[in-house]
């Protein structure tokens, strides 16, 4: 198996970095012509660059109240979502990510940080900002949350 050169814009590329940098620089909206050269051959292909998708809509909201995610913001989850918190893996799961924590917080006492997802509470699968800003109105004298972060599923049981 001979070398294989790979080109965007007629322009070598070296590493996958290298390769990110040049589709970046472009923008969203704009063209790239990849170029692959293996075995003699040149193969061309023109790619249009877009925006990652937006679905679900993202629906941020700050979490606010008497439970224990007080102080959270959380959005859905989409490609586009996942990409601006640099979430490697499978995106297309979907659910509820948590973009910041305010300091001092209910959210940021329990350890509830950036791009936790939350995927549980009091025993009913959070797949919504919706869906959880439903379940956290109900409230309750005891709270059960899943918290996912890297890839492992944490069961927190807090007293009310």
């Amino acid at each position: 198996m001979g070398d294989v050169v790979i080109s965007v814009d007629d322009k070598i590329v070296q590493d996958p970095e290298a390769l990110q940098y040049r589709f970046v620089t472009k923008g969203v909206g704009g063209t790239v012509e990849l170029g692959l050269f293996r075995k003699g051959k040149t193969l061309r292909a023109t790619i249009s660059l877009l925006a990652p998708i937006e679905d679900p809509p993202r629906d941020t909201r700050d979490l606010t109240g008497r439970h224990p995610l007080a102080g959270a913001q959380v959005a859905n989850l989409s490609p586009a979502v996942a990409q601006e918190l640099g979430m490697e893996g499978d995106d297309s799961k979907g659910g509820v990510v948590v973009l910041g924590v305010e300091r001092g917080s209910n959210a940021a006492r329990l350890g509830v940080r950036r791009g936790d997802l939350i995927v549980g509470v009091n025993n009913e699968e959070i797949t919504s900002v919706k869906g959880l800003a439903t379940m956290l109105e109900l409230g309750g004298g005891a709270w059960r949350l899943a918290v996912e972060r890297g890839g492992k599923v944490f069961n927190l049981a807090i007293q009310g």
